[in-house]
């Protein structure tokens, strides 16, 4: 059976969905709303057929949060490379809503992943816009005069206006 080779514009969306997956599902998961995320979930498993989603326990005050960690095996391809990236842009979109929720306001490397992905997304798709998210909002004054917190935390200024 001979394999169909993966487009460098498909590599590309792969490590993107591999950078947000996680936070999508945590972000849908605290909140009971899931089911666009398992739709995104369900399309990735129809399109890799060996695409598995492990969950490791990592450090936190609760222990019921989970950081999954993605396994993909690229020997199976049944669609031609455009199906797949097409796949891949409307999984994108349906996860990355809720990766930058989650990502907001974080004093993690969370916000900085979901600026490299924007980043990432205008270069491949140069009218790629966020579609406006009223729960995300500039930092108050008061929260950037806290210790350890900066303005890039916050991502509000992925959906101005250039």
């Amino acid at each position: 059976m001979m394999k169909n080779k993966m487009s460098k514009r498909e590599k590309i969306l792969k490590g993107l969905i591999k950078d947000i997956l996680w936070m999508a599902i945590r972000y849908a998961r605290k909140r009971k709303d899931g089911q666009v995320v398992l739709a995104c979930i369900r399309e990735l498993q129809r399109l890799y057929s060996n695409f598995k989603i492990h969950k490791d326990i990592i450090m936190e005050r609760d222990e019921e949060h989970y950081l999954y960690t993605l396994f993909w095996d690229w020997e199976n391809y049944e669609l031609k490379i455009q199906q797949r990236v097409l796949s891949l842009r409307e999984v994108i979109s349906g996860l990355l809503p809720f990766a930058v929720r989650y990502a907001n306001g974080r004093h993690t490397y969370a916000p900085s992943i979901i600026r490299d992905v924007v980043e990432q997304l205008v270069g491949l798709y140069p009218k790629f816009r966020l579609h406006p998210d009223i729960t995300i909002k500039p930092p108050t004054k008061e929260e950037l005069e806290m210790p350890a917190v900066f303005k890039s935390d916050y991502l509000y200024d992925l959906f101005e206006e250039e």
